[in-house]
């Protein structure tokens, strides 16, 4: 069956989108650190929440991300959303060389999270869209 779409030429391009749907894992990931933190500086929360919380976060940052990305791109969702999961994993292993001095220890959880995150996206935009009515058949002039 022949689709006719109006081209509005609003679509971003792939590694823009990466850009962006990176920014925003990131800053959801570091606004949500830095909550968790003070929960536990102020003492509503106990150090052993810090695991939990992060197992919310990451999962939670990468969706958001991966859904504001492949909603600027507007086309390919699951790569999109695969892109940025494996951007911002890249990213975390970068900060965790940077600052931690390369002590990789759950790092394979963060990247089952990650994927975690990456599926949910997907999924989103997978779902496929619901129609009221069964539309006439356009054919292909000759």
């Amino acid at each position: 069956m022949v689709k006719n779409r109006k081209v509005t030429g609003k679509a971003m391009s792939l590694p823009a989108g990466l850009g962006i749907g990176l920014i925003v894992s990131v800053t959801i990931t570091i606004a949500a650190v830095g909550v968790l933190a003070s929960l536990v500086l102020n003492g509503k929360v106990g150090e052993n929440a810090i695991g939990a919380g992060a197992m919310v976060i990451v999962p939670l940052s990468v969706a958001v991300g991966a859904l504001t990305a492949a909603l600027a791109v507007k086309h390919r969702w699951l790569v999109v959303c695969a892109g940025v999961g494996g951007v911002y994993y890249a990213t975390m292993l970068g900060i965790t060389a940077l600052f931690f001095g390369g002590q990789y220890s759950g790092m394979g959880t963060t990247a089952l999270l990650t994927l975690l995150g990456i599926g949910v996206s997907a999924a989103v935009g997978l779902r496929g869209e619901k129609k009221r009515f069964k539309p006439m058949k356009k054919y292909r002039p000759r």
